[in-house]
């Protein structure tokens, strides 16, 4: 029975990927501390390098959601194409730097080797839907 009521509950939600750890970055590279832009960084930890590693990065608009429970954080926020983007991660760190993290990374783990963030193909059809109203 439960196992029913957990696979009735799951239709209709977007999956909700999960990652190590989610940064919200805000890029200040002066030195008035002027945020230039705010990214989400998808972190996952290499125990072979002992590092975390860049998965996924986006410059996100604000306003973002974060629901902070012990050992588990949600971040939910709009995509480059107006998509609702979810992601879990068991840490979470919100940094003010005058670097970027996720291009440092770069230099240590290739982007060719990064995930890509997974959607639904429900999210894939609104967001081509949109795509085709927009070119209308």
């Amino acid at each position: 029975m439960l196992t029913l009521l957990l696979i009735i509950g799951s239709f209709g939600r977007e999956p909700s990927p999960n990652y190590d750890m989610v940064e919200i970055n805000h890029f200040c590279p002066g030195d008035d501390g002027k945020i230039q832009f705010v990214q989400i960084i998808l972190w996952d930890y290499s125990p072979n390098f002992k590092r975390f590693d860049c998965q996924f990065w986006q410059i996100i608009k604000q306003p973002y959601y974060v629901d902070k429970q012990p050992g588990r954080y949600r971040v939910i926020w709009r995509g480059k194409k107006g998509e609702r983007l979810t992601i879990t991660a068991a840490h979470y760190r919100e940094s003010f730097t005058k670097h970027d993290p996720e291009r440092e990374n770069a230099k240590l783990y290739a982007a060719e080797f990064r995930k890509e963030l997974p959607i639904s193909k429900a999210t894939q059809a609104r967001v081509a839907d949109g795509m085709q109203q927009v070119r209308r």
